[in-house]
Formats: structure tokens, sequence, C-alpha cells
């Protein structure tokens, strides 16, 4: 008989990143495993259109990424959980004008909290050699519209399939003076 105790899904996405000089767009494609209560996820993002752009002595390059990342619930109370996730990301090598961008491994680290299944509270940090670090929070009010009391079993992973899709929008672009 099949496995019922884990679940694979994949997406597929565009994105539209608008800069003062540089307007950058990307494909995104990934895939998440969901087994009981920890989510694999694995993301890559590859710029399209525009990529590079000089202006003067400026330079912006789009970067293709290539994301990974497990999450796992931390503490579960009746009516709060808190999930944690660590990742790594690669920025891909790219040339322009005799110059070298991407080419960087980073880390990620996220932490989750939901309240009451209405309150949500998130952060992000990540590190690498190019933007160093970045910090990233966001708090999300959620209005179920249907049954509020649905129930699974312990270790489930059931709820992370109601959650929206855990990927990165942001398309990195490295800028420089040439």
């Amino acid at each position: 008989s099949p496995r019922k105790d884990w679940i694979l899904g994949i997406n597929v996405f565009y994105d539209y990143r608008d800069t003062k000089q540089f307007a950058g767009q990307q494909l995104g494609a990934g895939a998440e495993l969901f087994f009981r209560s920890t989510a694999l996820r694995f993301n890559s993002y590859v710029p399209i259109g525009v990529v590079k752009r000089k202006e003067g002595s400026h330079i912006q390059v789009a970067l293709t990424n290539l994301q990974g990342e497990v999450e796992t619930s931390l503490l579960k109370w009746d009516s709060f959980i808190l999930r944690g996730a660590v990742g790594v990301y690669y920025l891909a090598k790219r040339t322009f004008d005799d110059s070298t961008f991407g080419k960087t491994w980073g880390t990620q680290i996220k932490l989750t909290s939901i309240l009451y299944e209405w309150i949500e509270l998130g952060m992000e940090t990540t590190y690498d050699h190019i933007f160093n670090f970045t910090f990233q929070g966001y708090v999300a009010l959620k209005i179920p519209l249907g049954n509020s009391r649905l129930h699974f079993p312990k270790d489930s992973f059931l709820p992370s399939l109601f959650q929206p899709i855990r990927r990165n929008e942001i398309i990195p672009i490295q800028k420089t003076r040439s």
C-alpha cells in the first residue's frame, strides 16, 4: 500500500522587482516534502529578461538562487505553535563588464509562531558574503473561513498543507561600482 505519512508538493512562480534603475524578473520552481511535523523545501530562482544593467559607474546584476531548508515544530501547546527552520542557499556566479558577481553560499534561520490559529509572527535572518546579515519580520492576522477546529493527529504534517507556500520572492540584485 502507498505510504500515508508523507506528501510531496511542487510549485512554479513568477516574480517582478522594480528598483530605480532596474526591473528584475525571475521564474521560481520548488518542491516541498512534508513528513509528520517536518518539512523539507527546495527552491530555485532564475532571473529572466534583462538581468544586468550598467549606468555610468553603477552595475546591477540579478542572481540565480538555489535554496534548501528543513523546518520542524519546536513547541506545541493548545493554542500556540513555534516552528523553526534552518537552511542554506547559493547565489550563482555571473560575470559582467570584467567583474564577477554572486558565487557565494549563505545560511538562513527562521522562527514562526502561531497563536490561536489567528495571529502569526515570523522572523528570518540570513548571512552571506555579499549582503552580510539581513533581517525580516512580519505579523499576519488570519481569519479562517470554515471549520477552525480541525483535529489532526499528533506530529501530523497536515496543518502545514493549509499554509502558504514558503519561498523567497525577493530577487537578489548585487550592486557595485565599476
